[in-house]
């Protein structure tokens, strides 16, 4: 299939991705400003990023849900879904599409529960790939790279799952545990995320939603909060101000 795909672009030929109406649903309800889909980003911590080397894990997928699950750099904003800047390049399994930038592109095929989503990233040649139980996904070009030129110093893990998804990640402390890691990451020269660590990773994650909790009976006197609620752009926030010489400063 991928030889005849490049065939027959030699020959001229433009192959547009299918309009498949889930990811055209999708699309527009990003584009609605406050109707966001709920989800949460979560990604390793910077003290495991890496910055050169070919790099491998999994994720098995225990939910049918939107999930998305890739690369960021460390830079991203923590609170953003993965693939929404150019500071992070993710896989949808659900609506089989790769991310970038905010940009969608049809990509690879839809994951099932029980599928194995391998996760690769090549900073030879600085790429990011996927495999699907094994086997490496395609774009509509036919190339089996997902994102080349990918851009940044340090680079972790991470996914955004959709409200109740679930998924498992196995970053290869235990090299026996990757399911599909001999079957294309070796011999590609990739190695396993934590092929050196001792310790388990920790996922972080960044709840956008503010808590307040009120604290009259221990504040000190010197101090007033005041509460002031959501604008039309703006989020809701609190006011400090500490009285200084029968004067609020």
């Amino acid at each position: 299939a991928s030889e005849t795909v490049r065939t027959l672009l030699v020959y001229g030929y433009v192959l547009e991705p299918p309009s498949g109406e889930a990811a055209e649903e999708m699309c527009a309800e990003e584009t609605k400003r406050g109707q966001k889909v709920e989800n949460r980003t979560y990604r390793l911590e910077k003290t495991n990023a890496v910055s050169s080397g070919k790099w491998y894990f999994e994720m098995e997928v225990l939910t049918d849900g939107p999930m998305r699950v890739g690369w960021a750099s460390t830079n991203c904003p923590p609170g953003n879904e993965l693939g929404a800047d150019d500071k992070s390049w993710a896989f949808d399994g659900h609506y089989h599409m790769k991310c970038h930038g905010g940009l969608h592109e049809m990509y690879g095929q839809r994951v099932r529960v029980g599928d194995i989503v391998g996760v690769m990233l090549d900073l030879h040649d600085w790429s990011i790939s996927f495999s699907l139980n094994g086997e490496l996904m395609m774009d509509a070009s036919g190339s089996e790279t997902a994102f080349s030129d990918v851009q940044g110093d340090t680079f972790v893990p991470a996914c955004t799952l959709g409200v109740g998804q679930k998924a498992r990640f196995v970053f290869g402390q235990d090299i026996n545990l990757l399911r599909y890691f001999t079957t294309y990451g070796l011999q590609e020269g990739y190695e396993p995320f934590c092929v050196n660590m001792e310790m388990a990773v920790t996922f972080w994650y960044t709840k956008d939603q503010p808590t307040f909790e009120n604290n009259d009976d221990v504040i000190d006197s010197t101090v007033e909060v005041t509460r002031i609620p959501a604008g039309s752009d703006t989020p809701p926030c609190l006011k400090i101000s500490s009285k200084m010489f029968e004067a609020c400063e």
